[in-house]
């Protein structure tokens, strides 16, 4: 391997991530501005639902199945691809058919009109073969064009959608129409650049063989989607129904300043989640684990620099009023650790084809949440939800070991090939790190001090600086 690739690539997808971010963040200001409360409390409504339908209609089969699919197909990627967004466009044709035979009620339920319902379908149609493309770059390395496109594209949706409040109207439905047209239209051309309808005639028996895998290696991933997307919401749903919408607002504050941690967390897994498969593929799973240690260490080290800044963070960007957010951030930051731990494990698990085993996680993890997040927030307050949300995550990381372990066992690798005594010792510093911060609020001096150590160990250690 060489590693130099991976290094830069995890720089460049991090600064994209982050730019991205921003654009989002600083956009922010100008539609609460420009929409009323009530226009950009719809707009919200219909982007916490898009995703739920999203998953639906694609069966997201330009992610997992594609990502494992590259390789078992390594010598007809072309007309893999093309069966691969074919097939995608066949089930969220079906799946758009029943969404406009029942449209009354999925517009009510969306609280937008037919027109922005019809334009999400026509989304739906173009954008796997957009995230084919992106996932195939990955596999070759090829950051920069991934760079460029995902900056390009958040910049593109997010100025239409600017320009469709200004020019058109200031509503939902004219943010949310206008950002879905421009974000089909630039997903368009992939799909005439990717798609070989010729090539897909003469290889009918292909075709079929390579619909066969991606359905059944696909499907049970569409549980785990939509349990892990219950497990990022239920919490704030649920405070929200017991204690109130301003506890909810607070939580929602801290989930997501501490979900900023996720932009480096999914610049390492976009540059290592390639190489991972190849180098099972290759039968070197040692290789992995010594790079995920390394992985582990690094990510660490970040989260711990972003939680030490936290007070200064809260303190500029808000109010006192949400200075009691820094009771939760750090179990939910650290909880960011153990969901990059478990995607390593999940990825042996996808690579062999158990996806039931990932489905099975998620789905019992997503109910052990909502329980423990009932008991905690009658008993202990809002506030429990942050710790509850850091044990599924634990829970999720433990589970995927232990089917990791039985997967590598049938597929004749050693388990000793993932050295988890060190995980458990960095995973162990990483739950510390929950009460030592807290501690270390208090004393700002020696909380700069950390930091600037921090950065002094990034740079060095991804060669930003000389040395």
């Amino acid at each position: 391997m060489n590693n130099k690739i991976q290094k830069k690539a995890t720089v460049w997808f991090t600064v994209c991530n982050f730019i991205v971010k921003g654009i989002s963040f600083i956009t922010i200001p100008l539609f609460t501005r420009l929409l009323s409360p009530f226009e950009y409390g719809t707009m919200s409504v219909y982007y916490s639902y898009e995703q739920f339908f999203l998953i639906v209609a694609t069966l997201e089969l330009s992610l997992g199945a594609y990502q494992r699919g590259i390789l078992k197909y390594k010598n007809d990627i072309r007309l893999f691809t093309s069966s691969l967004i074919v097939l995608s466009m066949l089930i969220t044709s079906l799946i758009g058919l029943v969404i406009v035979l029942n449209i009354n009620y999925i517009d009510n339920l969306l609280q937008v009109t037919a027109q922005t319902t019809l334009w999400m379908i026509v989304y739906f149609l173009f954008q796997p073969s957009y995230t084919c493309w992106q996932n195939y770059q990955r596999f070759k390395y090829k950051y920069k064009s991934v760079v460029v496109s995902t900056i390009a594209y958040t910049l593109l949706s997010t100025l239409a959608a600017l320009a469709g409040i200004i020019f058109i109207s200031p509503t939902s439905n004219s943010r949310i129409v206008s950002s879905l047209i421009v974000q089909s239209l630039f997903c368009l051309p992939f799909v005439f650049k990717l798609v070989d309808i010729k090539m897909m005639v003469n290889s009918k028996n292909k075709v079929i063989d390579m619909w066969k895998f991606c359905l059944n290696f696909q499907w049970p991933l569409v549980f785990h989607s939509l349990s892990y997307l219950v497990l990022g919401q239920s919490d704030k749903v649920m405070i929200s129904q017991l204690v109130g919408p301003s506890e909810a607002g607070l939580y929602s504050v801290a989930y997501t300043l501490s979900n900023v941690a996720i932009i480096f967390q999914t610049a390492i897994n976009q540059a290592y989640k390639p190489w991972r498969y190849q180098t099972i593929e290759n039968g070197q799973l040692s290789k992995i684990s010594k790079a995920t240690i390394s992985q582990l260490v690094v990510l660490l080290v970040v989260i711990t620099g972003f939680i030490l800044l936290m007070p200064e963070i809260i303190s500029i960007l808000f109010t006192r009023y949400y200075y009691h957010c820094l009771q939760i951030i750090p179990p939910i930051t650290i909880g960011v650790y153990f969901m990059f731990l478990y995607t390593v494990f999940a990825d042996v698990e996808s690579y062999f084809g158990k996806t039931k085993y990932i489905m099975l996680v998620s789905v019992v993890c997503a109910i052990i949440n909502i329980i423990g997040n009932y008991i905690g927030i009658k008993n202990y307050g809002y506030e429990s939800c942050a710790y509850v949300t850091l044990f599924s995550y634990v829970l999720f990381s433990f589970l995927h070991y232990l089917f990791m372990l039985k997967t590598i066992k049938q597929n004749s690798f050693k388990q000793s090939d993932f050295p988890i005594k060190t995980i458990c010792f960095i995973s162990i510093v990483a739950l510390l790190i929950v009460p030592l911060s807290l501690m270390l609020y208090e004393f700002q001096y020696i909380r700069f001090v950390i930091f600037i150590m921090i950065i002094v160990y990034i740079s060095r250690k991804y060669n930003l600086v000389k040395h």
